[in-house]
């Protein structure tokens, strides 16, 4: 009478999952691979070599992510099947297309103006630092009392009457170097005070007036808001250039920046 003879089995999945040490010569089989182990008694399950037809052991074939940075695309090994994980775009600023004419896999940046796209132009953060938006660019240049302050708000105007003002700005990736905010001023005053922060890294900004250095301190950027006064070379004439200058930078991102200043209303 024959004899029925039944061996360990279960699915890649079950077996990668439940990782086992098979006894020396006991055999464990995929069945949804046809593939076959022969334990030594050591090895667990998926370190285990595949057994090959004609006796000799198969290779335990993987793979892995090298490098010490970035992010890897492969996930793990179950039974034969290298899987790996699909490249998604994380932000519609980003398109990942299958180029499969060229077996590539292309990744680009959606440029335009719009919330949608990222601007990309030749930033030179060695030369000068221009107001983007024009709405700024036209008020820092407007003599023509842009905030509609009427008389009865603020009482006679004399040549003593003064007002305080700001210039205000955000660089996302400052670069040691010079970033001219107000350039031909088309007015006199006097710089108070420069208040900075950023939302990571250090640096230092020191505030200029043309190619002198106000005085005081600079200001040590940080996370925390610092805001340093200045009482002496800090008076700007019409036609002037009004300048800050970025050095000792550590990885300084999304660096805010206010110029204080007064200049006279009449």
């Amino acid at each position: 009478m024959a004899k029925q003879i039944q061996i360990r089995r279960d699915t890649s999945d079950n077996w990668t999952n439940t990782n086992p040490i098979l006894a020396q010569g006991e055999l464990g089989y995929e069945i949804d691979t046809n593939l076959l182990k022969i334990g030594d008694g050591l090895t667990a399950w998926t370190s285990l070599p595949y057994f090959a037809s004609g006796g000799a052991s198969g290779e335990a074939n993987t793979a892995s992510n090298t490098g010490t940075t970035g992010v890897g695309v492969f996930k793990d090994k179950s039974g034969v099947d290298l899987r790996f994980k699909k490249i998604n775009a994380g932000s519609v600023k980003i398109t990942v297309t299958d180029d499969t004419d060229n077996d590539k896999i292309d990744i680009d940046v959606v440029t335009g103006t719009d919330a949608n796209s990222v601007a990309i132009g030749n930033h030179d953060h060695a030369g000068t630092y221009e107001p983007a938006n024009a709405n700024i660019q036209s008020h820092i240049s407007a003599t023509n009392n842009p905030h509609e302050v009427t008389a009865g708000q603020i009482g006679a105007l004399t040549s003593s009457s003064k007002i305080t003002d700001f210039i205000s700005g955000l660089i996302e990736s400052p670069s040691n170097g010079d970033y001219v905010v107000l350039r031909n001023a088309p007015f006199a005053g006097t710089i108070t005070s420069i208040t900075t922060k950023s939302s990571d890294g250090t640096c230092t900004l020191t505030g200029y007036i043309n190619s002198t250095a106000l005085g005081g301190s600079a200001n040590s950027v940080s996370d925390s808001e610092q805001e340093q006064e200045h009482s002496s070379n800090n008076t700007f004439a019409a036609g002037d250039d009004i300048k800050i200058t970025v050095s000792s930078n550590s990885d300084c991102a999304n660096m805010e920046f206010t110029v204080k200043y007064k200049r006279a209303l009449v």
